[in-house]
């Protein structure tokens, strides 16, 4: 159900403006790629694609109907990184907008599935994105791997043993 890409720009001199319409292109052709091969079976998916230049901290993002993703620094969550288009699959011809954010030094972005506060415990209750948010403001200052660590076992302390209700895929960087 979800699709993450994290790509990072490694051209000093290219800016990071000149990958927007390469960011859109892609994202287009592939929406557009499923909605018309797969429109008899109504597939979709949610996607986050991102394009991050490491120098300056800018990202530039398409979130094509997926869970916020999350940019947190000294225990606050700074910013929700909102759907800036409709799930990839349903519409052709779509227009994805390009939205950014800077990821200052000392800055965590968590994008995650809606596996995550959606993941359900044995009696049937859901994680939510309330729970979700004070693990990353708790561990915002400490690396990606510790920030991605403390999200799972969030998710397995909560979970249990109860079945899995959905995938949990999670992608954490730290600036």
């Amino acid at each position: 159900r979800a699709s993450f890409g994290l790509d990072t720009l490694t051209q000093g001199a290219e800016a990071i403006e000149d990958t927007v319409p390469r960011l859109q292109q892609a994202v287009s052709s592939t929406n557009n790629y499923v909605a018309r091969v797969h429109e008899e079976s109504t597939m979709f998916a949610t996607l986050f694609a991102g394009v991050l230049a490491p120098a300056s901290g800018e990202l530039v993002y398409i979130n094509a109907g997926h869970e916020k993703p999350l940019v947190a620094a000294a225990g606050k969550i700074k910013a929700r990184l909102a759907a800036t288009g409709p799930v990839i699959g349903l519409f052709p011809d779509t227009n994805f907008k390009v939205a950014s954010v800077i990821l200052a030094p000392g800055y965590v972005l968590a994008v995650y599935s809606d596996g995550l506060p959606d993941a359900t415990n044995e009696a049937l209750v859901s994680l939510d994105n309330a729970k979700v948010e004070a693990v990353l403001m708790k561990h915002s200052q400490q690396s990606a791997d510790d920030v991605s660590n403390a999200l799972a076992a969030l998710a397995g302390d909560h979970i249990g043993g109860a079945e899995p209700f959905d995938d949990i895929t999670l992608l954490v960087a730290h600036r």
